[in-house]
Parts: structure tokens; C-alpha cells; sequence
């Protein structure tokens, strides 16, 4: 194969390499740069992939599995590296569509949709997740990988590959589980919960505000130092009304908000002018609701982690 014709080879694998990139490190960014990386790796070695019944070269599986090795080793470096405070995945605007098909011996509780695996409540779910069954549980239930082909690319045995599949599964249930019921706030909803924050704070009012939380509800900062923000992961109603109220009461409520769709699902963007520099000018909200009350807030303050998008 001639080096156009190679390279035009490799370009063609390269929306789904992005995909399973983005999904293993959360970070647009960085998935980019390891996708460059497999194509480098790919020209260094110039692999001889030609099928002996047709001649035609079939590079997917080789592309896959060099991008799933070294992306769980980038993830374990990320991971070794100190973050001042919760880290959540960086939000993207264009999410490439993503042909995905089930495992052939996938059970079908455990098979994963190209949106759903891209959501950004399951990339942080994801995070709690080690490197490699992270790496089965999004090859198996996205990409269609049997055990046997996940023990060649993950250099193991089938053995460890089934004890892997078993622990990423009921990762994938405990979060199914977690989340039924469960969905993000739409923009209506959205309008009408600030006003009942406003309402509250003004008042300092902390029954009204824990009215608005479920029993459950998490609450998780991103703002890696830069700015007044909840350096642990917030849980229950009591200590969500405390910190909202504290928080609002210190930055006042936002300027400016509206509503933008990231990784397929509506986010809330706020902003505000400040002479305080450890208060941020800008953030997004994550919200999700069951039965009517927040059971998630995420927001993400570290200007690093956020898109571009129009901000007033």
C-alpha cells in the first residue's frame, strides 16, 4: 500500500478512534492527541495487515488496540497526578456521530449506546472505574468486542477477561440502577429553578432550598483551585442547601444564564462580573432531577474544562 493510500486508510478509522479515545480519558484534548499518537505509531511501524483469502488491509483492530494501551496508561498517569479537588469530564459542544454495535456475545443488558456511553453522568461514572475494565467495559458494551478478541488486545488471558467483564458489568448495573428515573433538567425547568433559588437566598431561607434537593442529592465541584468551589464531593440535602446558600450569598446570583446542549443533553451556562478573583466569571451546571428534585448538581469552574460557546 503507497504512503496516500495509507494514510488515507488510516483517516477513515478516525471518527471511531476519537470516539473510543474520548470515552477512556474524558477529554476532547486528549483524545486528539492520542488518536495523533496511533497514527504516528501506525507510520513508524507500517503494520502488514493484508488478509490472505482478498489482500485487503484491515487496520480497525490493529488502530483499536495500540489507541486501548496506551490510553489506559495516559489514564493511569491522570489518575497518579495530583487535581485540587473532584474532577469531572470535559463537556464538548459536537459529539461525532458513532456507528456502534453489539458484542457477539454481549449480553444485552450490558450493551452500551454511542450517546449514552458519551453522557457525562456516565463518564463520571466512569471514573470510578480502574484503567483496564474501564477499557472492557466500553470495548465489550460499545464497540462489539468479544472476550476473546478483549484478551488479545488487552494481552491477558481469557480468564482475567471474564473476571474483568464480571466487575464492569456490575459497574454498568449499580449505575443503571442509580440512575433510573433519573434525567436532566430541561430548560423550562431550569428557568424556573433559579428563580426559586433567588427567592430562597434572598430570604435565607434553608427549609425552601433543601425542598428543592432529594434526600440523595450530590453535589460536585470541577474548578481545580482556581476559584471558591467545594473541594469534596457534597452529599445529602442538608449540606446542598448550606453550600448553595453560602455560595450565592458570597458570588450573588448570575448576570447572565442559558441553556446549551453538551455531549447530547441540556447544561446550564452562568455568568457573572466580579471584582472578587476567586470568585468564577464563568460555570456550567449540570442538573439532573427525580421525581422533581436535584439529585446531581455538577458544575464545572476551571476555565480549562470549559467550551466555547457564546458567553455574555
Amino acid at each position: 500500500m503507497g504512503d496516500e493510500a495509507f494514510a488515507r486508510a488510516l483517516e477513515s478509522h478516525r471518527e471511531r478512534l476519537w470516539g473510543l479515545a474520548y470515552r477512556m480519558l474524558a477529554d476532547p484534548g486528549e483524545a486528539e492527541d492520542l488518536v495523533q499518537d496511533t497514527y504516528a505509531r501506525a507510520l513508524e511501524r507500517r503494520p502488514d495487515l493484508r488478509s490472505p483469502s482478498d489482500g485487503r488491509a484491515d487496520l480497525g483492530p490493529w488502530l483499536t488496540t495500540v489507541l486501548t494501551r496506551m490510553s489506559i496508561d495516559r489514564l493511569r498517569r491522570r489518575k497518579a497526578r495530583a487535581y485540587d479537588g473532584p474532577w469531572l469530564p470535559v463537556p464538548v459542544l459536537d459529539l461525532p456521530e458513532l456507528q456502534v454495535e453489539a458484542s457477539r456475545d454481549a449480553d444485552p443488558e450490558f450493551t452500551l449506546g454511542a450517546r449514552e456511553s458519551a453522557s457525562l453522568a456516565f463518564l463520571t461514572a466512569l471514573e470510578a472505574l480502574e484503567p483496564k475494565p474501564r477499557a472492557v467495559l466500553l470495548l465489550h458494551g460499545v464497540f462489539g468486542y468479544t472476550a476473546a478478541e478483549l484478551a488479545a488486545a488487552l494481552e491477558t488471558s481469557a480468564g482475567n477477561v471474564r473476571v474483568i467483564l464480571h466487575r464492569a458489568r456490575k459497574h454498568l448495573e449499580a449505575w443503571r440502577e442509580t440512575s433510573r428515573d433519573v434525567r436532566p433538567l430541561d430548560p423550562a425547568g431550569m428557568s424556573d429553578l433559579l428563580v426559586r433559588f433567588a427567592d430562597a437566598v434572598a430570604r435565607g431561607d434553608v427549609d425552601a432550598l433543601e425542598r428543592l434537593f432529594a434526600e440523595d442529592v450530590e453535589i460536585v465541584n470541577d474548578a481545580n483551585g482556581h476559584f471558591h468551589a467545594a473541594r469534596q464531593v457534597l452529599r445529602g440535602r442538608s449540606k446542598a442547601a448550606r453550600f448553595v446558600l453560602g455560595i450565592l450569598r458570597k458570588g450573588g446570583m448570575p448576570g447572565g444564564q442559558g441553556v446549551v446542549e453538551l455531549n447530547g443533553e441540556p447544561v446550564m451556562w452562568a455568568s457573572r462580573h466580579s471584582e472578587d478573583p476567586k470568585l468564577a466569571p464563568r460555570w456550567l451546571n449540570m442538573i439532573r432531577v427525580r421525581e422533581g428534585r436535584i439529585v446531581s448538581l455538577y458544575s464545572w469552574l476551571a476555565p480549562e474544562k470549559l467550551p466555547e460557546i457564546a458567553w455574555t
